[in-house]
Order: C-alpha cells, then structure tokens, then sequence
C-alpha cells in the first residue's frame, strides 16, 4: 500500500495502482463529496463508468414497475393489452398505451419531481446530517418513524388532490427508505426480497444490542465478511456509523449528529472519506452504495441492494395505488392527461356576456372530451368582485361543474377595481401541475399588492395564467389600464392578454380548448414586435396554432412557408385584433406571419409534437456533504455560473433530436446569449453558464434527423435575484401540525446586491400565518438575516387540510429584486398510526322478495347500516364493491361515519372497505343474501339435470364394467407374468 497525503488527509491506494488511477482517485476526492446513501443523482461524467445505480435511476425503475403494472391491469379501451420491448422506460409505457405522437412529459415530470426529493435528502443541511433519514447508526425506529410519517403525509395530501406536495413527500420518503438496504446488513443476511415491514408495521426486525460487536477488522479498501457471521445468522440488524473526514469539512465525530461509539467492533459505513473506517475500530464498512470499491467496502454487493431496493420502491407506490385507487394513483404519477379547468370570473354587472361566453365554450369542451382520455382532471371555478372572492367551487363531475357555471349571476360591484389577484391565488390552491387558468374580467385590480406570491404560486405549479379582458364601444380607452395590471403575472407565468369588444369573448374563447390540447409543445413566443417573425417546423410535429394578438387592429395577417409549399393554413379565429391560424400535417421547414399593420403584436406558436424539453436550474457543488445537484428553489442569483440541465423529451424511438445549444431571449425575441451544451446522454445536455440580468426565456434549439431545425421554448418568463430566501427546514419537506398546533418556521434572507431594505410577506389562503418577525429589515451587500414566521392552525380546521404558505422577500429601495420559497402545512394527527379503522355492519333485507327471480320484476332494495369509526387519525376513504343505489349520511364526524346504502334486492352479497387518513385498511364482515328457490321452475330444471346426469354415470359405469369382464384376464396374466401388476 502506498499512502498519498493530501491536506492533512490520507489516501491509501494499493500499490500496484498506476499513476493514473491514484490521480483519478484523488480526482474524485476534490470533486465529489461524500455519498451516504445510493448515489443521489449522477454527475454523470464522473461516474458514467462506474455502473452504479443511482438513487433517481433506482426510484425510476420502481415507478415505471409499478406504472406497468397499473396500465396492464387497466387496458386503453382503444387499443390492445400493453406490451414493452426492451428497457422498460417512461416514452415506452406512454406511447405503448397512448399511442406514438403523444407526450411523455408530464409522466417524466412527475418522475422528476420524485427523484428532486429524493436526492435532495442526501444534499439538504438538515436531513444530510439527520441518522433516520439514511437508517445510519442503528437508528432502525427512527428511521422507519420517519417512513410512517412520511407515509402518513403522503396519503393526506392525495386526499386533498395535492398530488405535488404528495410526489414530493414520496421521493423523501422513497430516499429513506432505500437507504435500509444499502446501509444495514439486509442483504448480508441473504434476503433477496424487501422488508415489507418498513413504513407500514411498529418494527422492522431485531435490532442489535447498542453494546454488542458488529462488525470484525478490515484493512482493505474492499470488505469481504466483516459483519460478525451470528450477527447475520441471528438475523440482527445493524447499520454502519459515519464521520467526515476534515478533508471535505465538517465535525470530527459521526457527521449524522451521533457520536462514534468508543467501543470496539461496530461497524463504520465506510469509504475514502468516513473517518470511522480508519481511526476507529472496527475498520473498513458495509455500504453498498456504489459499485465503486473507493466508497462503498461492500461494492459486491451494490446491484442486489439496488434491485431489492427498487422492488422496495415499486411496492410502496403499489400500496399507495391500493390505498387510494386507480384514479388517485394515475393522477398521482401524471399517468393521464388530466389537467383542470379552470375559470376565475369577474361577476360584477358588466360581465354577463363573459359569463354566457363561459358557459357555452365550457359545455362544448365538455362534450367533446367527456369519454376522451385527455378530458380535464378537475374544474375549478372562482368568482370575484369587490369586495369579495370566492369561494372556489372544485369538482371532479363536469356536469356539476357546468352547474355551478349557471348559477353565477352578473351583478353588483362597489367601484371600478376588482379583487381578481385573490381569486386567481385561490384557484391556484386547486388547479393541477401543468394547466393553463382563464382569468375573465373587464377592470382592473384592487389586490396588485400579491402579484409576486400569485407569480411564484403558478411558478411553482407550472401553471399559465391567461387573462381575457372585455370591453364595450365607449370604454375601450380604459384597456390599457386594465392589462397593466396583469400584463407582469401572465408574462412571467407563460400565459397571454387578450382583450376583445364583448360581442367577441366567446370568440376568444377558443384559447382554452386549444390549450387542453394533448402533447401540446411551445415553438416559439415573443410580445410586443412587429413586422416578420418566422418559426420553424420539423418531422415531429403534426399540428400546429399560430396565436396573434395585439392591443391594436392587426390589420391581414398571413402565415405561410418561406419556401412557397402546399400546406395552406386555416383560420379558425378572425377578430380585428386576435387571430388563430391552424396548419394541418404542415410540411417542415421554416414559416413566418406577418401583419399589414404597424401595430406591435403578441406571437404565439404550439404544435402537437412527440419532441419536447424541460429545462431545471440547479446548484452542481451545494454547501452539503454529499455529491450531486439539487434543484434551485425559487429564482436563480445573481453572481456566478448557474448549472442548466437540458431534458429532452422525445417518444419516437426512431427519431434522433442533436440538441446544439440554447438561447436566451427577451420577451422581443432579442438573443442575450447563445450557450453551446455539452452532451451528457442521449437526453440529458447541461451548461454552466451566467444568467443574464434582463428577464427571459429558454429557447432549445438542435437539428433531426433530417438536419430539420428542431426548436422548443419554455413558455414563463424568467428572472434572476440578488436575494436568496430559505427556510431552515428540510427542503421539500412539509409540516404536519394537528387542529390548533403552532409551529415557528425559521427563515433566512441573504442580500447579494447593493444594501437595500426588504420586506417579507407569507400568504395562505386558509390564514395559518399569524407573525412575521422581522416583517423588514436592512441588509448590506452579502449580508444575511434570520427571522421567523409563526404558523397555527385553528381548532376547527379538518384533518386533511393542505395549505400552501408562499413566502416572498423584495427590496423596497434600490433596484426592485424579489424571490420566495414556498411550503405546505398538512393538518393530520401527529401520533403513527397503524391501527385499521373499525367497521360495523347491519343487514336489512326485510323488503326482498324470497325468490331469486322475482328480483327482475320489482324495485326493491336491500338495507346496509354502516358504522365507521377511527379513533387516531379518522375516516378517510370508504369502498364498496357493489354499485349502490342509494346513499344517505346519516352522521359525518371526522373520527365516525355512519351511512345507510340502499342496494338492489338482485345483488346478492356486498364488500365494504374502509380506510383512514394514515392509510390503514379495515375490511368490513361481506354480506350475503341467501336467496330461497323453493317454489320456483329453477327447482325443476335442477332436478331433471340431476336425473340426467345420474342415468349418464349409470350407462358408463355398465359400459365400462362390460369392458373390463372381456378383456381383463388376459391383461392381468401378461402383468402376472412379468412380475408387475397394473391397474
């Protein structure tokens, strides 16, 4: 062995080790620091050679089992049984089920989004350094504590439709949960399955004693049965302990917050960078981490932790779907195309043509997509005027829906300006990941005060903010006040401004339907130009809207191809100053719009493309003591290279996408910068680039196959700040508080710019923020300041409740800079809960008829009284297998529920199932009729089967008895003779 010192720190390497591998080992060393747990997300270009699996390609692998499984057992009713060939991926199950020209990206996002989580547990300051987060130190309860609770949180958010907040609980929980068989001897034991106890049962196993030996010496990098062997054969758990050396910084003692045991003989986690495997004994480890003998002892055995690991991880998303049903669980992975509806309206007097214009544009997208898979998820509706909003009206039923659309009525309004910003903050509590809200109003706002807490609300949710402002002859000079006030939130959110006379909002309309639009991809979008603007058009694309609106009269608009092809494009909206050209099957190459006005107008070009982008700001070497990214909360700062992770989307297996390089441009379509990428695989290109000052969009830009020009865009404006606003909790991660708990959030602002004086606001919809404190400070360059937000929740609030706190910090003097963070509060009961709910059950079937038949012939019904009770953290979901006629509450309480169903007399047996808000499952007693023949014509036809079939075994058995006198001596005879005997 050779030893290389490096900072006080010492490298072993063995000694015949060439140069170039102990140079590469010490590379890896200043670049990378520790992994404690799965590697949590590859920087590929280090490790693409180390076949390790990661936690996101682990977590991965575990959906897109489970995602199988969901859509073989639920086949497209247009199509045959899923098959996949070959790797099984997220493009493959979405185009196997959906067809090849549709999307993947909403599936990928919601895999993101959990993969973000998961690995942000390992780069996070507080869950890095937290023993239950990685099951270190023999922390087994805790760890598994932290799995129910988590799983707890999990379920309460999909009940109250927060399927964000719930994948981002699920990728913390799956990153613990996965760390259990890299960090214990799970799979030392020779276990090849998961540990079905964790995060559903009180134990996980036999934990050893806190003062038993573990592990023996080990003075190699590589570690080959080190676990004291009656520890594996008395099946005891044990994990690895863990401390960071002073080469990457940090506590000379357990890095988790657990003291390195005195004692002789536990076992380190070990690696090149955890001191326990060399200074304390026992030396050497046991994780299995990577495949990379550097940083995991047990790097044998890496893939079989892996892969029971994914199992592990496939299992709990099986559960869940088991626990909450098919329609949950595919809304939860983004599984359908499901987005919302969604409408806040102005209902002062003056907006009675827009509420009839909703109307009718709501009932036909209605119509046309009530069977289609790509109908909407929910609708949500929300009213306002002065000086009121709300309430939001939320519904899964679009007939419902369209209900409460009827019962809105024009009328009222105390002055001009209205509170639309409020509304449009309350539907945001509502809508789903990825939709586009229509905000319909004639006046301007009253509440311009929470423009950055709706900005940074739709930011967070993807969600397109879209106003349609009307207005009639003699009050068209007032438009332009009206859009001021809301021209910033559609900017930065994506969406558009389109005023129209109110004789036309039914015409504008057509926006919505166009943005329901499944694999619906941004080509290209810029405000405020003027003269010829040209996009292109490649081999993936099928359809294609071009959107041109301005506040002016456009004069003729034209769309054609630069090089004189066949397509013609068919205008489907003809206003003076909004028009929407579609260009069917439209050949590729470039096509621009131009506008005999001189007017500047709004550009707007989508298309139904199976090619699409997603692109994440991310810190490469966060202040953690782990490897890897994490995703940017809020706006990117100022100041020094940001990483850009580039994803491209592509669903065609034979379509090739060369991402080049990206752009960014202004809201005028000016170029700030053109950023060449760098390749990391076939779908992943990155930069390291300085953002620009300006606000601006992202622009992909590459060639196909057919070196077509392939262009994408994301459609929100962006920003970068000076200010850097966090809180001092685990990121992600959301509090769960019972009725009338408070809870003191600690927050920090960091002032990168010039010194200015800043305010901090949080708003709820649901008013759990009571104290801001300090609501203002002074900050000078590179200065910081802590503060907290004090949180309660009222008494009467009901378990379930999910309500989402945005924060945001803006300078007051100075160049105006504003950023946020924003987290959830889940109300629920704090104490694990792993008791299943109770279940009574009283039949009544006084009123069906004895006889089966005469079911058919009458309406009677048969009577269950059902008796539901929780004691912990109450009712939650109640199934039952049969279709009922009937349902009446006869008491709603959230910890007892007590119905009456009413079923029909020709269904003879019935299953009831209940579940809590933890997840817990009952199983009610079934129920059975029993039906009465006697004196019934079934009685006769029964008999005279019998007797037919009693005359058949008479005939055979005579037959058969007949045969066997005739030929059956000379048979036994040849048997006897052969010393055999035969039946």
């Amino acid at each position: 062995m050779k030893s290389i010192s490096l900072n006080g720190f010492v490298c072993q390497v063995n000694s015949n080790m060439n140069m170039g591998k102990s140079i590469f080992v010490v590379f890896l060393l200043l670049n990378i620091g520790v992994i404690n747990g799965f590697i949590p997300n590859r920087l590929r270009e280090l490790f693409s050679n180390t076949a390790s699996q990661t936690h996101i390609e682990i977590t991965e692998k575990g959906i897109l089992k489970s995602a199988l499984r969901f859509f073989q057992e639920n086949p497209h009713p247009d199509s045959d049984p899923i098959e996949v060939n070959g790797e099984l991926t997220a493009k493959k199950l979405i185009q196997a089920y959906f067809g090849d020209d549709v999307s993947s990206k909403e599936f990928k996002n919601a895999i993101e989004e959990m993969s973000d989580a998961n690995g942000e547990v390992d780069t996070d300051e507080v869950t890095s350094n937290l023993p239950s987060a990685h099951f270190d130190a023999e922390r087994f309860d805790l760890a598994n504590d932290r799995l129910i609770r988590l799983r707890q949180a999990v379920i309460a958010a999909l009940d109250a439709e927060k399927f964000q907040s719930a994948r981002k609980l699920t990728g913390q929980l799956m990153h613990t949960l996965q760390d259990f068989y890299s960090h214990s001897n799970w799979i030392e034991m020779g276990n090849t399955e998961p540990n079905r106890n964790l995060a559903v049962a009180r134990s996980v196993g036999e934990v050893v004693s806190p003062d038993e030996d573990t592990c023996l010496e080990c003075e190699d990098m590589t570690c080959y049965d080190n676990i004291i062997e009656s520890i594996n054969r008395r099946g005891l758990l044990t994990s690895g302990f863990f401390a960071l050396s002073s080469l990457i910084g940090g506590p000379q003692k357990d890095g988790n917050g657990v003291e390195v045991p005195k004692k002789e003989g536990k076992c380190s986690h070990g690696g090149q960078i955890d001191i326990t495997s060399k200074d304390t004994p026992a030396k050497g480890g046991i994780n299995k981490d990577s495949a990379l003998f550097l940083w995991s002892p047990h790097h044998y055995l890496h893939h079989q932790a892996a892969d029971v690991a994914a199992l592990a991880t496939e299992e709990f998303l099986d559960g869940i779907r088991e626990a909450r049903g098919d329609e949950v669980y595919s809304q939860y992975l983004n599984l359908g195309f499901g987005t919302s509806l969604c409408f806040v309206i102005d209902t002062t007097g003056s907006m009675a043509a827009d509420i009839e214009a909703a109307k009718s544009r709501s009932k036909q997208i209605v119509e046309e997509r009530a069977k289609s898979s790509y109908k909407p998820y929910n609708y949500v509706l929300v009213p306002f005027n002065d000086p009121e909003y709300g309430p939001a009206q939320v519904t899964r039923d679009p007939d419902e829906f369209l209900v409460y659309l009827d019962e809105l009525e024009a009328a009222g309004g105390n002055d001009w300006r209205e509170y639309a910003i409020s509304g449009v903050s309350l539907a945001l509590q509502h809508v789903q990941k990825g939709s586009s809200c229509f905000v319909m109003t004639d006046a301007p706002a009253h509440d311009t005060n929470l423009t950055d807490h709706v900005i940074a609300q739709a930011k967070e949710k993807d969600v397109k903010l879209n106003f349609l402002v009307s207005y009639t002859g003699n009050n068209a000079e007032r438009v332009p006040t009206v859009i001021a006030d809301y021209l910033p939130i559609s900017a930065a959110t994506g969406g558009q401004i389109i005023d129209a006379n109110k004789t036309d909002v039914l015409e504008i309309t057509r926006v919505i339907d166009i943005s329901l639009q499944s694999s619906e991809v941004l080509i290209y979008q810029v405000e405020g130009v003027s003269g010829t603007k040209t996009f292109p058009v490649d081999m993936s694309v099928s359809e294609v809207y071009v959107q041109v609106s301005s506040f002016d009269p456009l004069g003729t608009v034209d769309v054609k191809s630069t090089e004189d092809k066949t397509t013609e494009p068919s205008k489907i909206t003809d206003l003076p100053n909004f028009v929407i050209y579609k260009l069917t099957s439209p050949e590729t190459g470039l096509w621009e719009v131009t506008t005999s006005s001189s007017a500047k107008y709004n550009l707007k070009v989508t298309a139904k493309s199976y090619v699409d982008m997603n692109v994440k700001f991310v810190d490469q070497k966060p202040n953690s003591p782990h490897q890897g990214w994490r995703k940017i909360d809020g706006k990117p700062t100022t100041g020094g290279n940001t990483t850009i992770l580039v994803l491209l989307d592509q669903t065609n297996d034979d379509w090739i996408t060369l991402v080049e390089g990206i752009q960014f441009i202004t809201q005028e379509g000016v170029v700030l910068k053109d950023v060449p990428v760098k390749n990391t695989t076939d779908i992943l290109y990155s930069a390291n680039e300085m953002l620009p000052s300006k606000d601006f969009r992202v622009l992909m830009y590459g060639k196909d196959n057919s070196l077509e020009r392939v262009q994408r865009m994301l459609p929100e404006l962006l920003s970068v700040s000076t200010i850097v606003v966090r809180w001092n909790t685990a990121r992600n991660s959301s509090l769960t508080l019972e009725p009338g708990e408070t809870a003191i959030i600690e927050y920090e602002v960091k002032n990168l710019g010039p010194s200015a004086v800043f305010k901090v606001e949080a708003v709820d919809s649901e008013r759990f923020t009571k104290m801001v404190e300090p609501y203002r400070m002074t900050l000078g360059e590179e200065s910081s300041e802590t503060g907290t937000i004090a949180v309660t929740v009222p008494e009467n609030t009901p378990l379930g409740t999910v309500n989402t706190i945005t924060v945001t910090t803006s300078a007051e003097t100075g160049v105006i800079m504003t950023n946020y963070f924003i987290f959830d509060i889940i109300v629920a009961v704090q104490n694990i809960d792993l008791e299943p709910p109770e279940c009574y059950l009283i039949l009544d079937d006084k009123s069906c008829p004895k006889n089966a038949t005469e079911c058919h012939y009458n309406d009677a019904t048969w009577n269950i009284s059902a008796t539901f009770k929780d004691d912990k953290s109450g009712i939650g979901k109640i199934i039952i297998d049969e279709p009922v006629d009937k349902i009446y509450t006869i008491q709603d309480e959230p910890y007892m529920k007590i119905l009456s169903y009413e079923i029909s007399c020709c269904r003879k047996d019935v299953s009831v199932v209940v579940l809590d808000k933890a997840g817990n499952k009952g199983t009610c007693a079934e129920l059975r009729r029993a039906f009465d023949f006697s004196g019934t014509p079934i009685i006769g036809i029964i008999i005279c089967v019998l007797v037919v079939i009693l005359l058949a075994v008479i005939v055979a058995f005579i037959t058969y008895t007949k045969c066997k006198k005739g030929k059956g001596s000379s048979r036994q005879k040849a048997a006897y003779h052969k010393g055999e005997w035969r039946a």
